[in-house]
């Protein structure tokens, strides 16, 4: 029997996918609602998960179970918001009409804005982000929104922005994930 030394074929996957988490976990807080604003949710030291056996997370059934950038952002976003404990149990949603469900049967979509590179001629549409979000509230999914790749100015407009445009029990369903350096306070 031959034993190839060779690593398996998802295993640049795997790193990528765990290179991505560790950022996140090192760079960034999970917000909830509470009261009239988002406070930060701190996790007390959560568990590295065991990424082989959670490589579903970064296969995006809407496009055929491939894997590219904006799946592996799901799955890293997805992997750690589980870890902080800001939802549990969390699979890849079979159909690929939203991202996760998660243990009650509730499907999560993850949401990710990029703020324009200053090299590049668009401009960021904060109020585009929160119709977006509305929509997929509507639909009747819950939201992973990830602000970690979006400047200061976007990220704060975004959360202003869905503090007065958005029903208060609509914002008890909208996660919001962002850079340390996004927030200067305890509550965005």
């Amino acid at each position: 029997m031959h034993v190839s030394n060779s690593p398996p074929a998802s295993a640049p996957k795997l790193q990528l996918l765990a290179d991505r988490y560790r950022q996140l976990s090192l760079e960034t807080v999970f917000y909830v609602k509470e009261g009239d604003g988002y406070v930060r949710c701190l996790p007390s030291d959560p568990p590295e998960p065991d990424f082989p056996s959670r490589l579903s997370m970064i296969s995006d059934p809407a496009h055929g179970g491939k894997i590219n950038a904006g799946s592996l952002e799901e799955g890293a976003v997805g992997l750690w918001a589980e870890a902080t404990g800001v939802v549990s149990s969390l699979q890849r949603e079979s159909t690929g009409l939203s991202e996760f469900v998660d243990f009650q049967g509730q499907t999560w979509d993850v949401k990710s804005p990029i703020s324009p590179p200053s090299h590049q001629n668009w401009t960021f549409d904060a109020s585009h982000q929160v119709t977006v979000v509305q929509e997929e509230l509507d639909g009747g999914e819950n939201v992973l929104l990830n602000l970690s790749r979006c400047n200061p100015t976007d990220s704060a407009e975004v959360v202003e922005l869905l503090k007065h445009n958005i029903k208060p029990w609509e914002q008890q369903r909208v996660v919001i994930l962002m850079r340390e350096d996004q927030s200067s306070s305890e509550q965005a």
